[in-house]
């Protein structure tokens, strides 16, 4: 976004290694564009924050999400991701990472992050976001060591997120990423095979692990937290699984629906997760 002009502008993922204090990236693998914003502090922690949907009438590509946060967060290097399926349609407002038939960008967005724990030795990874970035930061701590990232003490922070996005309100959002990415008339008709990018569960199932985190969901936040919640607590207790914390904020201490928390809000619960 244009925010961030004054951090100098990068061709490379490699060149983010070694360089200033900020820096952008845009560079394109896979037919895909893929744009970062990495704030560098030397530190031994990761903080990785995925993009939320975009407003209509408000759409600029790329964008990063919380980038200015990352002064707030003293002792973590902050790798900031922009959706490279917003490239794909100018009426895109979310993309979740799927990509399209023959790439699944969120695999190449774990490489890159892969890459840069291993060049630069970071101790802990944690995944950040915020409805459509918490979806991706669970299926990031999911497959993260499939993809060689050694997430340490850390893991997923997710703000009311969706966990399928088959059953998500705004549907024509989904089925323009079936029409665009998948060939589908609509989103059902999405193939099996690709299932485990809408899905998070179908994700958990396929990576066979469940991630170490927070999910934090308002009980204000009606839709979320009546209908994606409840498929996710669902596979927890059937894997018996208690890494993965839900949170339930009650409507009486927060009615204001599916909004992102603060950032004070954040950092207390990132520390929590670090602490165990």
């Amino acid at each position: 976004m244009t925010e961030t002009n004054h951090a100098p502008l990068v061709h490379s993922f490699d060149e983010l290694l070694s360089g200033p204090v900020e820096q952008l990236a845009t560079f394109n693998e896979n037919d895909f564009t893929f744009d970062y914003f990495f704030s560098r502090k030397g530190a031994r922690k990761l903080l990785v924050f995925y993009p939320s949907a975009l407003r209509e009438g408000r759409r600029r590509v790329p964008a990063f999400h919380r980038w200015t946060w990352a002064e707030q967060f003293a002792d973590f290097d902050v790798l900031c991701v922009s959706d490279p399926t917003m490239h794909l349609h100018q009426e895109m407002l979310g993309g979740w990472l799927v990509g399209n038939k023959s790439t699944w960008v969120l695999e190449n967005v774990l490489k890159h992050i892969a890459k840069l724990q291993q060049s630069l030795g970071y101790e802990d990874v944690v995944f950040c976001g915020s409805s459509l970035g918490g979806f991706c930061a669970i299926q990031s701590g999911a497959m993260a060591d499939s993809f060689g990232i050694s997430v340490g003490n850390g893991g997923v922070y997710a703000e009311n997120p969706q966990i399928n996005l088959f059953t998500y309100k705004f549907f024509s959002h989904i089925d323009l990423l079936g029409q665009v990415g998948f060939d589908a008339p609509n989103r059902e008709a999405v193939a099996d095979e690709y299932a485990k990018r809408f899905n998070v569960i179908k994700t958990l199932e396929e990576y066979g692990h469940v991630p170490h985190g927070l999910v934090v969901i308002k009980e204000s936040d009606a839709h979320h937290f009546s209908n994606h919640i409840p498929q996710l607590e669902g596979y927890l207790e059937i894997k018996k699984d208690t890494g993965l914390k839900i949170e339930v904020i009650p409507a009486e201490d927060d009615p204001t629906g599916h909004s992102p928390l603060t950032v004070e809000q954040m950092k207390q619960r990132v520390y929590a997760i670090l602490a165990g």
